[in-house]
């Protein structure tokens, strides 16, 4: 799956209603809420309501991800600012490709509960597109006045319930890549998780499959227990090291011999304590199709190969101790890990000890890491 790009052009404002003679109003957004790498906001000038500046974010689940788009006053301020108004919008209101261009009320946000009343309009021009290098307004020269828009009844893209058929429940092993890597997937999810369960709205049947397919470990069981070489462990989590590190093991083994295992591990990212078990269920599937598509890469990599392979995603609450029990459950002769390098994990461990450390010290077998 290649990656897509949500660009936003902010434009200007109308009505804002403004106290201070040196008001600086700004236009902040968050993409997915308030993480400091995903926060952009125009530029500030004294009694300025024109900023016309693009800013664009990478989408990570386009079903799910969200923008807060913030009014904010800079005045006098050294440090911080004064909230006038915001919307929220979702990022597949966007996807079919289409310039959208609109006027948006600032008012209250979903979740807080602000005294002010909404302090006027923002000007916003917005598209999806495949690639980050898009010039995706170059055939949008003319834009939408405040008057033109009020008069073709304010549409603008606002919160609905998604298509509860929106997933296919074929009997078919490869899933489409929605992150790039679990680490990621399991942040933005839990994250994310008020977001997707006000918009996941799904009959009891669907409910049904996902409560099934959550249950599912194993996308390909190959033929291990007539392995007559070696068999490889191959931990992989959708990051260049760990992609590196199988491509490094497909040049060690021998075809009709070794059997590769490539596991990708689901760690829990809900409490069923703390979600009702409809909510918990939606949640922990969505980690479930994060962790198949990461698997199907592989699987297609061995497709037209005569390597035997098994394809496992076991659930638990540490990685490290279910990937030592499936070396010592399955015999397992090399454990292979790929050394994250700087940048490719959103955060460090929770753990006291790294997960590659960990291994070398409790798996019976020989562990090489690349």
């Amino acid at each position: 799956m290649f990656p897509r790009y949500v660009f936003i052009r902010v434009l200007e404002s109308k009505g804002l209603v403004i106290d201070n003679p040196n008001s600086q109003p700004l236009v902040c957004i968050k993409y997915n809420g308030s993480d400091y790498y995903n926060k952009k906001a125009t530029r500030t000038q004294k009694g300025v309501e024109w900023w016309d500046q693009i800013f664009k974010f990478k989408i990570k689940d386009i079903e799910v991800d969200w923008m807060q788009i913030q009014l904010r006053d800079k005045n006098l301020k050294l440090f911080g600012s004064t909230w006038m108004g915001e919307i929220q919008l979702q990022v597949k209101d966007l996807k079919d490709g289409s310039v959208h261009d609109a006027w948006y009320p600032m008012g209250r946000s979903l979740w807080k509960v602000h005294s002010r009343n909404p302090r006027g309009y923002v000007h916003l021009v917005m598209r999806v597109t495949s690639s980050k290098f898009d010039r995706p307004f170059s055939d949008a020269d003319q834009t939408l006045s405040i008057h033109e828009w009020e008069s073709l009844g304010r549409p603008m893209p606002g919160f609905r319930f998604s298509n509860p058929n929106q997933y296919d429940f074929s009997s078919t092993n490869h899933y489409e890549l929605i992150y790039p890597n679990i680490q990621d997937a399991k942040h933005t999810i839990k994250s994310n998780s008020v977001h997707i369960l006000l918009n996941e709205r799904h009959n009891n049947t669907v409910i049904e499959e996902m409560q099934k397919l959550n249950k599912v470990n194993c996308l390909h069981k190959g033929n291990f227990d007539s392995c007559t070489g070696k068999r490889f462990l191959v931990c992989v989590d959708g990051t260049e090291s760990s992609r590196q590190a199988f491509e490094n093991v497909l040049k060690l083994v021998t075809p009709n011999r070794d059997h590769i295992f490539f596991v990708t591990v689901r760690e829990r990212v809900v409490s069923s304590s703390h979600y009702e078990e409809k909510s918990a269920t939606i949640l922990r599937h969505k980690v479930w199709r994060a962790a198949a598509g990461i698997l199907s890469y592989y699987q297609e990599r061995l497709e037209n190969t005569h390597i035997d392979y098994t394809a496992a995603m076991p659930e638990g609450d540490d990685a490290r101790t279910l990937i030592c029990a499936m070396v010592k459950r399955y015999k397992i002769d090399v454990l292979v890990i790929g050394k994250h390098k700087p940048g490719e994990v959103r955060a460090k461990s929770r753990r006291f000890r790294s997960f590659q450390k960990y291994c070398q010290a409790k798996a019976k077998c020989s562990v090489m890491t690349f």
